[in-house]
């Protein structure tokens, strides 16, 4: 009796105030018109109270709603825009792989009967431009599944939790298709931008300009939610449905349906352990540029788009383009070149339209300096000329083009004076130390020009400088030298002996000119003349190729002094 006295001594205390109160009212009429007077004071405040409080929760989830909102790229099954197998040209090994996941996502209850389960997510690494997200595209195309696709940009928001509604919002979406397709796929683009290792995590810390802001800096909210989602504790099974399996004393069976989750970023060691551990992103492919072999399936796919005037040489183009992703072969065939085309008055593209459209994609636009000086332009010539008759001399590079013009600058460059565009003939993978040291000799085969013929080196070569410190550097990282003093900085015995060689790889350079003088003359004469040379025309000037001047051991930086 004592315990319950003090449980609920509270409720008796307030109980016999309101029936003294309500005892004083009926004895006295006074008494009762002031608690009239209070209970109505009473109900308005809280009348009002409630109306601030609706309207508080109506604005902020409209609020929540409109800003929680994430666009994205929906391609439903028999949809335009929808693409398969058919559409993705120049990796048969990709497409081998893909048509596995094809098979699950268009059966998954095979794998539940089997008693296994379908894979959370998929990682695609690679290159800009490589395909990655034309390749999640087929994969849903080809399985017949929606597909939903944004950039990971969008999942973040200067509100606090404001993404995380939109990841939420985003799977909800994706189970809903899922269950009645029986399978969706979500394609994150430029994943590192939401999944970025967390300080906590490597025992960094990580903290933005308004990182330390109140509702800044939720990126890694957003990642926290994503993770979730992936994990399926998000996943909504049904209320009613769980309380009868509970009541029958059953086991809540696994959802029918899989929502595939597909991450796609060009930078894959920056990204959270936590994401790509088993069981969430685990699964990585690398997505290349294509070889050659790829491209000329990629160009011919491209050129039966366009209209022709002439017989495209797609061969010769492919071997033209090495290095080049199948984003940039569509954008020369697809958008520079039958601009050009139109530029010059005809209805349809010539070979002359792909190499130009090929030439502004990697050096920029074409602006020529109709009042440059003739001994700028000379020293132009020289320099360029040097690197020509380098490259023709110590590799079995082709030189597709020579020019003394200034153009704009590609994606890998600013504005150039001059430019020589060479491919090699054959593709590789890696590289020898004899292979950096000719691409050492040919950056500097420019000063060497300079001063070979010119008597004095002239400013404006400051990139082919940046080429042979990073080169060297790259030999130093690689052990190639005879000590492993290479940290951040270079240790003086390293920095002398990288000296060392690069004088020693200078010399080769000047002795290779020296050697083909004529050839180096005959090439600036032209270019003085033409400005600009083709294949054929740099091909007829040098001529036979000389027997490869090779970079013996002996030669080599591990015995530089």
């Amino acid at each position: 009796m004592r315990r319950w006295w003090k449980r609920n001594q509270h409720w008796i205390a307030w109980l016999s105030l309101i029936l003294l109160i309500l005892l004083a009212a009926a004895v006295s009429t006074a008494v009762m018109q002031v608690v009239a007077r209070l209970v109505g004071l009473a109900y308005n405040v809280a009348s009002l109270a409630a109306l601030m409080i609706v309207q508080v929760v109506f604005y902020f989830g409209f609020v929540m709603y409109y800003l929680g909102g994430v666009k994205t790229i929906k391609i439903m099954p028999g949809e335009a825009g929808e693409v398969t197998f058919g559409d993705y040209w120049g990796q048969p090994e990709l497409l081998a792989v893909a048509r596995q996941w094809v098979d699950l996502l268009s059966h998954p209850e095979q794998l539940r009967k089997m008693g296994g389960q379908p894979v959370t997510g998929v990682l695609l690494a690679g290159p800009p431009g490589s395909g990655k997200t034309y390749l999640a595209k087929a994969l849903a195309g080809e399985a017949a599944v929606p597909f939903l696709g944004l950039d990971g940009s969008r999942l973040i928001s200067m509100w606090l939790g404001v993404g995380s509604i939109k990841v939420m919002r985003l799977y909800s979406t994706a189970r809903r298709y899922a269950k009645r397709y029986g399978a969706c796929v979500v394609f994150v683009d430029e994943l590192d931008s939401i999944g970025s290792t967390r300080g906590g995590v490597t025992g960094e810390t990580q903290a933005g300009v308004l990182g330390g802001i109140p509702g800044f800096g939720a990126g890694t909210g957003v990642l926290n939610t994503l993770l979730t989602e992936l994990d399926g504790i998000n996943e909504q099974r049904g209320w009613l449905r769980a309380r009868w399996y509970r009541l029958l004393g059953k086991k809540l069976p696994s959802p029918d349906y899989w929502v595939m989750t597909i991450g796609a970023t060009n930078r894959p060691d920056v990204l959270d352990p936590a994401l790509t551990r088993a069981g969430r992103l685990d699964i990585k492919i690398r997505v290349d540029p294509t070889d050659r072999q790829g491209r000329i399936e990629v160009i011919k796919g491209y050129i039966a788009r366009v209209k022709s005037l002439e017989a495209i040489d797609v061969e010769g183009f492919a071997a033209d383009t090495i290095g080049l992703t199948p984003a940039d072969l569509m954008s020369i065939i697809i958008r520079r070149a039958p601009a050009m085309a139109l530029m010059h008055g005809r209805e349809g593209i010539t070979n002359a339209d792909l190499h130009a459209a090929l030439a502004e994609q990697s050096m920029g636009l074409r602006q020529p300096i109709p009042t440059i000086p003739e001994e700028d332009k000379l020293a132009i010539a020289y320099h360029e000329a040097g690197h020509a008759v380098a490259t023709w001399a110590l590799t079995e590079d082709r030189i597709t083009r020579a020019s003394i013009i200034r153009y704009s600058g590609g994606p890998s460059g600013g504005a150039s004076l001059g430019h020589i565009y060479h491919v090699p003939e054959k593709e590789r993978v890696g590289a020898k130390s004899s292979d950096i040291a000719k691409q050492i000799c040919i950056s500097l085969a420019s000063r060497a020009a300079e001063l070979e013929f010119l008597g004095q080196p002239h400013m404006g070569g400051s990139s082919d400088m940046m080429a042979v410190r990073g080169l060297l550097l790259s030999l130093a990282e690689n052990g190639i030298f005879s000590t492993l003093g290479y940290s951040l900085q270079p240790s003086p015995e390293l920095t002398k002996e990288m000296d060392a060689y690069f004088h020693r790889l200078m010399d080769l350079s000047r002795q290779t000119l020296r050697t083909h003088a004529a050839k180096v003359q005959a090439l600036v004469q032209e270019l003085m003349a033409k400005e600009e040379l083709n294949a054929e025309q740099v091909a007829a000037i040098l001529g036979p190729r000389p027997q490869e001047q090779a970079i013996r051991p002996e030669n080599s930086a591990s015995r530089a002094q």
